[in-house]
């Protein structure tokens, strides 16, 4: 208002800067201008800033500054303090990362180029000033392309540079292949980087770049130099805030509203009280609140509990919330004025903080820790006191579905909606055309939207929150966004192949309850159902959570545990007989039977000849840690008199058997059956005679 003053000549005698006076400007015989003398004007105006900022900020100007040095002072201590992304110690790009320096634009460059995008994908001459001699990206390329191109660009309103530029992003068939030369970017995007930019400068760089004007900026660490501009006799700095107090006693057009308003109604309005609040947090200051319990009202911590848990906004719980029923929407923006909320939301964190702080002491009094608590009651009714003062001054501001609106609109024109199968086409896309999963998540959100916006105008404003209306907002734009193009279906034949084996297993387990621990089969089972319930419609970009189910079913398999046991070798005819303990099913003239059988679990085979060697009647049992845990008799058939052989020696048994000169036990019995017809006779005295003259093979399979 004081430069305002100036420049309608309505302030005082001594602070008069007439309209179109420039400061005075001392250039020596050559014309070079050696020496800036600032008018009495600003003199005084850069005390009033210095009596201002003072006292309702932390900056502590010193004294005696010129207009200059103040507007530097004040810039530079704003970056210093709260200007994470333009930090002064971080502005030179391609500096060394160190601790000191890696803030938000270096964990950005985190984020983004290594875990996101590939910094590959940005022009060769674009990068080459990030790389440095082995290939490797230097300096904070994210803080470079926004504010040192992207924002400059803007300025310029070049818009087919700002196309080109951003199509570094471009996505082609839903994949980004690599900087695309040609093509045009997503008009979605487009539009709401220029709406963006457009509504918090809204026509400040509409004249040629005016703020900028007859200065040296080309890039952003130019505006707090403090060389003067060569014939200006200024820096920077100082040029932009004569532009920009120019700018603002300019009137243009409100495109909310199409009045003619100044830049200062437009934008600083409602900017203003947003940066005042920020640069005056003051540590030492935040509880010093301006209202107090009247005397003689007192609280007790019960009382504050009750006003914490009932005083505060009531979320609505809507049952079809499209992600969560019980959703939390409630914020800033959804009261007016503004510093009302900020004001009770500080008594209330302050309340809860308090609590905290009292059931804690309470433990330790109760443990003998402490003896008795730290709060005064003083303390504790104002404490009280404020949150219900500051509750009982909200008030819900009108919401404003105007962008809610336009997305729906802007969806629906470019997307359609509908059903994945039945869906309406839009006027670029269609729902075929991309993955169901991501339709179906798209529609959900514009369902959303669209019941939010019906709720809006079904029942009334100031009915519906801003930040319910908001977050459908923001829940639409982030599921277009995720909208991928359809590619081939994804790969199933590791998952297939998982599942088959993991069947066998299974019915493995069932024919023998005692071959894998209970545990360990049941794991199996869940794995398998889970595999089993797999989506079958994913497409190739999923193709990580088809092969994730399948590991998960493999380690299932490898994670089934034996119980110490006998088994037999898979892929062999092996019988073995836990009813009668007998094994069968093996070769004549083996020494031991490791062929056909095998530990399961940590055990080792033994084994027990007869007193003729290795054949029916040895004994092959389960040794762990030295102790027998099972055994089992192992039968070769035509084999009688134990020598793993079947020769005439069993055949004579068996005429001695049928004349009753020699009794024969079970096992003895069941081997001399060599042709399998259950009865020991002369026809298999017959087979045996012509076995051991190779001229016949007993059947081991016992059939």
């Amino acid at each position: 208002q004081m430069i305002e003053n100036y420049k309608t000549n309505t302030g005082t005698a001594a602070q008069q800067l007439n309209p179109g006076q420039e400061p005075v400007l001392e250039k020596n015989s050559a014309g070079t201008v050696t020496k800036y003398v600032e008018p009495a004007a600003f003199t005084v105006l850069a005390d009033y800033m210095y009596y201002f900022l003072n006292g309702k900020t932390t900056m502590n100007i010193p004294q005696g500054l010129s207009f200059d040095e103040t507007l530097q002072f004040i810039v530079k201590w704003a970056l210093t303090k709260f200007g994470g992304l333009v930090r002064t110690d971080n502005l030179n790009m391609n500096a060394q990362v160190t601790l000191e320096n890696m803030v938000v634009w270096k964990n950005l460059d985190i984020l983004l180029w290594e875990n996101v995008f590939n910094i590959t994908w940005l022009p060769d001459d674009y990068v080459s000033s990030f790389k440095d001699t082995n290939g490797n990206y230097t300096g904070n390329v994210t803080r470079s392309f926004l504010l040192d191109n992207l924002l400059y660009t803007i300025v310029d309103l070049d818009l087919s540079k700002l196309n080109n530029l951003l199509s570094i992003f471009n996505k082609y068939k839903g994949n980004i292949t690599g900087y695309p030369r040609t093509g045009e970017f997503d008009l979605d995007v487009i539009q709401f980087v220029l709406t963006l930019v457009k509504r918090l400068l809204n026509g400040l760089f509409q004249s040629s770049s005016a703020l900028f004007a007859n200065t040296s900026v080309t890039k952003l660490e130019d505006i707090v130099s403090t060389t003067e501009v060569s014939g200006q006799g200024k820096t920077n700095l100082r040029i932009i805030a004569e532009n920009l107090s120019t700018l603002l006693s300019t009137k243009g057009i409100d495109p909310n509203d199409g009045q003619q308003k100044t830049y200062v109604d437009m934008i600083l309005a409602s900017a203003l009280p947003l940066v005042a609040k920020s640069l005056a947090k003051n540590e030492d200051t935040a509880k010093n609140f301006d209202v107090f319990p009247m005397n003689g009202e007192t609280y007790t911590v019960a009382d504050l509990r009750e006003i914490v848990e009932t005083q505060q906004p009531n979320n609505e719980l809507d049952a079809d919330m499209m992600t969560d029923e019980n959703y939390f929407f409630f914020d800033s923006e959804d009261f007016s004025p503004l510093w009302k909320y900020y004001n009770y939301r500080t008594a209330y964190r302050e309340a809860k903080s308090f609590l905290s702080n009292y059931d804690y002491e309470t433990e330790k009094i109760a443990a003998g820790e402490m003896t008795s608590y730290t709060y005064t009651q003083d303390e504790l009714n104002t404490i009280a006191y404020r949150v219900g003062y500051y509750f009982d001054r909200l008030s819900l501001r009108e919401a404003n579905v105007t962008q809610l609106k336009n997305e729906i609109d802007s969806a629906i024109d470019l997307y359609g909606e509908g059903e994945y199968e039945t869906a309406e086409f839009g006027t670029k896309y269609h729902a075929d055309q991309f993955t169901k999963k991501t339709w179906e998540a798209y529609n959900d959100a514009l369902n959303f939207a669209q019941s939010v916006y019906r709720q809006y105008l079904y029942s009334g404003a100031g009915s519906v929150r801003q930040s319910k209306i908001s977050a459908a907002r923001g829940l639409l734009i982030m599921a277009e966004k995720a909208l991928r193009f359809f590619t081939s279906f994804a790969d199933y034949s590791y998952l297939d192949g998982q599942i088959a084996l993991a069947l066998a297993r299974l019915n493995a387990s069932a024919a023998d309850p005692d071959l894998y621990y209970a545990d360990t089969v049941q794991a199996l089972w869940n794995a398998y159902n889970t595999a089993l319930g797999v989506d079958r419609g994913y497409d190739g970009s999923d193709q990580n959570i088809i092969d994730e189910a399948a590991e998960d079913l493999e380690d299932a398999i490898l994670g089934l545990v034996h119980p110490p046991q006998i088994a037999k070798v898979d892929g062999e005819k092996t019988v073995i007989d836990k009813t009668n303990h007998l094994i069968w099913g093996v070769a004549e003239k083996l020494s031991n039977y490791d062929r056909y059988i095998q530990a399961l679990g940590n055990g080792i085979i033994l084994y027990t000849k007869t007193a003729n060697g290795s054949g029916t009647g040895t004994e092959a049992y389960l040794s762990v840690d030295g102790q027998k845990l099972q055994s089992y008799i192992v039968v070769v058939f035509g084999d009688i008199d134990g020598d793993a052989r079947a020769d005439a020696t069993d055949a004579n048994l068996i005429l001695a058997y049928c004349s009753d000169l020699v009794t024969m036990n079970g096992t003895s019995f069941m081997a001399a059956d060599a042709d399998g017809d259950g009865e020991v006779d002369i026809l298999d005295a017959y087979y045996l005679r012509q076995s051991g003259l190779q001229r016949y093979t007993v059947d081991q399979r016992g059939v």
